[in-house]
């Protein structure tokens, strides 16, 4: 009986796992900042990750629902770098997504991905966001 109250007790934390990543936009954001914060390196990544869980208690699969925070620790860590930083990683999920990224100097990581899930939110609906662009599905 032990066992099976284990393997219950597993099987609930892998389904809180994967309901944390709604959407296929929030799996390619944190498939984007796994590949643009290594940048700094695999070290410096993971050590990133633990410090954002130790003083946020926010996990990896958990940052695209408090990506403003996950901001403001990127400023609070890199400084100016940060921009950098964040720019690398939007440029991969704007990959991820099938977009052609063009940088805009006044945003931020979290308005780079606002306009992938608005899009994406649009094009479900039948409607496609106008207004940018500068951000336009790549065609094949």
């Amino acid at each position: 009986m032990r066992c099976a109250g284990y393997v219950d007790r597993c099987y609930l934390v892998t389904l809180e796992v994967t309901s944390m990543l709604r959407s296929p936009t929030d799996e390619a954001l944190v498939a984007a900042i796994d590949s643009g914060l290594m940048v700094l390196g695999g070290n410096v990544r993971q050590v990133l990750y633990a410090v954002f869980e130790r003083d946020h208690r926010i996990k990896r699969h958990q940052i695209p629902e408090h990506l403003q925070t996950f901001h403001e620790v990127l400023e609070e860590k890199f400084g100016g770098a940060a921009k950098v930083i964040e720019r690398q990683i939007a440029k991969s999920l704007y990959a991820k997504m099938g977009l052609t990224f063009i940088p805009k100097d006044s945003w931020t990581l979290v308005e780079y991905f606002d306009y992938v899930n608005g899009r994406e939110e649009h094009e479900e609906s039948g409607w496609l966001r106008v207004g940018l662009p500068e951000c336009s599905r790549t065609w094949r």
